[in-house]
């Protein structure tokens, strides 16, 4: 029985083979009929199904082999005659009710709706219908094909355009016979289903487009990208027995079908993925008479799975999708796609991508969210020459190209250390700086300390030389995002660098101190780890990779000359980007873009482009990174300068001030200081086998066969040798250490867990701390837990010896526009990134005398970027006008920086101004704050002239820091008689307040209690008008 609790009249659905159900047809196994059973068209315990054309169950006893079946099921009893009122039948199974099922009715208007069980046994069927009786036809059609074609439909009302829509039909040779009228029914079937979709009525030769398949009678039911056939009936008669059915068309296929399932491309290439439509679709009409319809679109879309949001994968290029044009529908289809390149050794092999339909608002619904068959890309490894490549850059500097054998380089100047041109002329160059670091026993040794990276219009800048004020650490320029900047979160002095192909370098900083003079400066150590872009195209002193010789830039063989091929890569001053001005560092061309990688969600929208999500973002790249323990440095300044570029110049400052201030650093308490020690080589190579070999981290990367562990011992007793100090030995250490932690992370293998259950990875990364903590700590895990009073990722820092600042807002001299900036950028040293760094902000007011006063203090949590620069957000909004006080011209902070939030470095000030009415001025070598021409400013904010608020209006003919009032508006008072008012208002309250308490303190007396009050309110200081020009007398001198 139904248990439904909803109504049978609007659940109820089609019986299957309704017309093959009447009591007239008989089938004969011995003709091949075949006996329908409902124990493949109804479903446990049983369903609802309705009437059609008025076709009642039969309910008087049936015979075998009516009714389409062998064991026809009737009813017993009559056909309910109330509406909406459910009834009791029995059904009986021929011969003789052996069987039977309960039964259902309702009447639902014109029709009736019937609850029907499951047949227990094949071959039972429900009869419906008694028919009329007279002759089957023992013939039938030819075998049908399924055809399609577009039929033109006018609007539904007035003002709808005409449009065309998609019809299949049947196709087949009518029958010839001299003696009947011969009646054609169509049935349609999707897929492999026993159960049509759509069956017409029987209808004469002259009206068999009636039996065509379209939206409204069974296509908007459907999505296409299916296979569709069709069977014929033929009857004398439309109500009578029908003929044998024909045999079934071949199947056609409707909709959109890939040319391939199966793609396969290399690492860091391109395919095209193509498919073909198989029938057209239709587009409205501009004029119902026109011949043809305007042209159209159809979208075929392309999702990606969300494991793509990693930089390797399939991507689109250029667009998530194609738009299919309506009059070149037939033509084949393509959509571009590229595997993204990463550092990792293996690619993942397989990737799946996914492609759907979405069409117009006016288009048939059978067209939208066609899901195509899912297309698999192998991709193949490629080159791999590669994977065994590495160039290093490091201590006096010891080279080491990709593929050469190492050697030296150890001239002052600016190199091409790598260089990439890609076929499209795209730049990829890193440049570094190397300059005179220490001189010993008679020998000065050269140090690389900058970099300059740049991708086509993208370039980022470590500037650490001793020459340049103040250090330089971020981008110059940022108009692509080409470049991917990330540091170690455990390590302040590791850094790396990515370019858009999967190469990257690694930078890491050292600090070394000269025993004699006691100062210190910082020395950078290169690794540049290639990518499958490099393969016979890089260039530089790191060579070509898949080449092993050393080739000058015009391709010479120089292997046999390294002084010559060195001095070859030397860049001359025009192209030296150190060199160059900010403006022609932004003038680079942008690249040459042949596509723009797109990950491609699967959204509402159907307009291809609205659908694009470029790879560019590096917020989502960063999260796939394959080294979770790295944190992007930010971009913010570069933006804030560009922006600055594109904004008008009544948004500038006059005088842009020089707010550099280098203190006087103590002698650090930092490692790598060392003695002049005269020694032999013997001595030297004994020297550096024990210090290595102390080392778990180097010990442990000896086990990886690719880490040349011997040239790491060269390097040290050379460094030793040439110096006669032990002050570079760590470098070599700390390089076969980086290059080992490197191979990890591209190499899966090495994280492939053993028998043991610990991988090599793992064995490695547990003992492997930078710099071995600097024997102010241990290493636990990887990482350094440093002893009390140091930090830092290795441990060298003394944080009670509070960071060096040189200047906050360099790039604006100090000056803060409250219209874009947003916080504080301090640079300066040795900024640690730990929940002890600092902000300590106190806050000041210039008024508009020119009087400097101290206010509250905030300390505030540093946001680190760099070992050279952090960020403080500002305590109150800039916006907030309660933060400022009534006679104050200009507001700013006092900014100093510790380590440890206890000993804090000298301040910085920033001056915080409104550029809309708010200028600077240079008078006689001083800082000076001008109100620009046309504006009051008053508490706090600018005011254009003339603007009115209520009875008063910024008048700068009359006052410029103060409302003047409005005597001439109606509705207001004069400024006098509000005075003479306000006069005796207060004489009146005065008198009232005296009496009020000379009443409390009769009653008080009284109660012989006395309360004094002591709380009231200081008088406010009221702001008086010197001048436009205000003088800045700060605590920190004038610029």
């Amino acid at each position: 029985m139904s248990t439904t609790t909803n109504d049978p009249c609007q659940i109820a659905k089609q019986l299957p083979n309704f017309d093959l159900r009447l009591k007239v047809y008989k089938i004969d196994p011995l003709r091949g009929d075949i006996p329908m059973c409902d124990r493949y068209f109804i479903n446990e315990p049983g369903e609802w199904f309705r009437t059609e054309d008025g076709n009642e169950m039969v309910n008087n006893k049936t015979s075998f082999f009516e009714c389409g079946t062998q064991y026809s099921i009737y009813m017993q009893g009559n056909i309910p005659t109330a509406l909406n009122k459910v009834v009791n039948r029995t059904a009986c199974v021929v011969p003789n009710c052996g069987t039977s099922y309960a039964i259902q009715l309702k009447r639902c208007g014109n029709f009736t709706a019937y609850f029907l069980p499951r047949p227990s046994s094949c071959d039972q069927a429900y009869c419906f219908g008694f028919g009329e009786n007279g002759i089957a036809p023992n013939k039938t059609t030819n075998k049908p094909t399924v055809q399609y074609e577009l039929i033109k439909f006018p609007g539904k009302t007035f003002g709808d355009l005409s449009e065309q829509k998609l019809a299949f039909r049947c196709d087949f040779t009518p029958v010839v016979d001299g003696t009947n009228i011969i009646y054609y029914k169509v049935f349609w079937y999707i897929n492999d289903q026993t159960t049509a979709i759509f069956v017409s009525k029987a209808v004469p030769e002259h009206s068999l487009h009636e039996t065509y398949l379209r939206g409204e009678n069974g296509l908007d039911r459907i999505k296409l990208n299916v296979e569709i056939s069709c069977k014929v009936r033929i009857y004398y008669n439309p109500k009578g027995p029908p003929g044998p059915s024909s045999v079934a068309s071949e199947k056609f296929f409707a909709g959109v079908q890939p040319v391939n399932r199966i793609y396969s491309i290399e690492r860091d290439k391109s395919t095209a993925i193509q498919f073909k439509l198989t029938v057209p679709f239709g587009c409205q009409y501009v004029n119902p008479n026109d011949p043809e319809p305007m042209p159209c679109y159809h979208s075929i879309l392309l999702t990606t799975p969300d494991y793509l949001k990693c930089s390797q994968g399939i991507y689109a290029v250029d667009n998530c999708g194609k738009r299919v044009d309506s009059r070149y529908w037939n033509e084949t289809q393509d959509i571009s796609v590229h595997h993204k390149n990463d550092i990792q050794y293996f690619t993942k092999g397989t990737f799946e991508i996914h492609m759907e339909t979405k069409v117009r608002t006016e288009g048939e619904p059978f067209w939208d969210g066609v899901k195509l068959p899912v297309i698999n890309i192998n991709v193949l490894e490629g080159p791999n020459q590669w994977k065994e490549a590495r160039c290093s850059a490091i201590s006096d500097p010891h080279m080491k190209g990709f593929m050469t054998k190492p050697y030296e380089s150890q001239e002052p100047g600016t190199y091409t250390l790598y260089r990439k041109v890609d076929m499209l002329g795209n730049v990829n160059e890193i440049q570094m700086k190397v300059t005179s670091c220490y001189y010993t026993n008679g020998h000065m040794n050269q140090c690389v300390c900058a970099i300059a990276v740049r991708a086509s219009s993208d370039i980022y800048v470590i500037d650490k030389c001793p020459e340049t004020l103040p250090s330089f650490f971020g981008f110059k320029s940022c108009v692509e995002d080409l470049l991917h900047v990330v540091r170690k979160i455990s390590d302040e002095h590791t850094y790396e660098i990515h370019f858009q192909s999967g190469t990257f370098v690694e930078v890491k900083f050292t600090w070394i101190v000269d025993p004699r003079s006691k100062t210190g400066k910082w020395t950078l150590d290169l690794h540049v780890n290639p990518s499958v872009d490099d393969h016979q195209l890089s260039q530089g002193l790191c060579g070509e990779v898949g080449y092993s010789k050393l080739l000058s830039p015009k391709g010479d063989d120089l292997t046999n000359n390294v002084p010559e091929f060195t001095k070859s890569w030397r860049i001359d001053d025009v192209n030296n980007m150190f060199l160059m001005s900010m403006d022609k560092l932004q003038s680079f061309p942008k690249s040459n873009k042949s596509r723009d990688l797109c990950i491609c969600q699967k959204k509402s929208s159907g307009s291809i482009t609205e659908t694009i999500t470029c790879t560019d973002n590096n917020d989502e790249r960063i999260q796939c990174n394959a080294e979770t323990n790295l944190k992007p440095v930010q971009k913010d300044t570069c933006y804030e300068r560009h922006n600055r570029k594109k904004r008008s110049l009544s948004h500038s400052f006059t005088y842009i001030p020089h707010n550099l201030v280098l203190p006087k650093r103590k002698e650090t308490k930092m490692k790598k200081r060392s003695v002049y020690t005269p020694v032999t080589e013997l001595q030297a190579r004994a020297w550096c086998e024990n210090f290595m070999g102390n080392s778990p981290g180097y010990s442990a990367c000896k086990t990886i066969p690719k880490i040349n562990t011997e040239r790491a011992l060269e390097v040290c007793v050379l460094d030793i040798m040439a110096s006669n100090s032990t002050i570079f030995a760590s470098a070599p250490r700390e390089s076969v250490k980086a290059q080992c932690l490197t191979e990890i992370s591209q190499n899966e293998t090495l994280r492939n867990t053993s028998e043991s259950g610990e991988s090599i990875a793992k064995k490695i990364l547990d003992v492997t701390c930078p710099e071995e903590c600097s024997n102010n700590g241990v290493c636990v895990n990887g990482t350094c837990k440093c002893d009390s009073g140091y930090g830092g990722g290795d441990c060298s820092i003394d944080t009670n010896e509070p960071p060096p600042v040189y200047t906050v807002n360099y790039e604006t001299g100090g000056l803060c526009d409250k219209l874009f900036c947003k916080q504080a950028v301090v640079e300066g040293d040795f900024f640690l990134d730990r929940p002890e760094l600092t902000c300590r902000m106190q806050r000041f007011e210039v008024d508009i005398n020119g009087t400097s006063l101290d206010l509250e203090t905030s300390l505030v949590h540093g946001d680190h970027n760099t070992l050279s620069d952090i960020r403080c957000k500002f305590p109150h909004s800039l916006n907030k006008r309660s933060t400022t006080s009534s006679g104050a011209f200009i507001t700013g902070y006092k900014i100093a920086i510790s380590n440890n939030n206890r000993t804090f470095s000298d301040a910085h000030a920033i001056y915080i101004l409104d550029s809309t009415c708010q200028d600077t001025m240079n008078v006689s070598g001083q800082l000076r704050f001008v109100l620009k021409p046309g504006y009051c400013f008053i508490h706090g904010s600018c005011v254009a002239d003339g603007f009115q608020k209520r009875c008063y209006e910024c008048d700068v003919q009359r006052k410029i820091f103060e409302w003047t009032f409005r005597e001439t508006e109606k509705g207001c008072k004069s400024e006098e008689t509000t005075s003479r008012l306000w006069i005796i208002g207060v004489v009146l309250g005065t008198l009232l307040a005296v009496l009020v308490i000379l009443m409390i303190l009769k009653i008080l007396k009284k109660k012989e209690r006395v309360i004094v009050d002591s709380s009231l309110p200081p008088s406010p200081r009221k702001p008086q008008f010197q001048e436009q020009f205000v003088n800045p007398k700060t605590w920190q001198g004038s610029d």
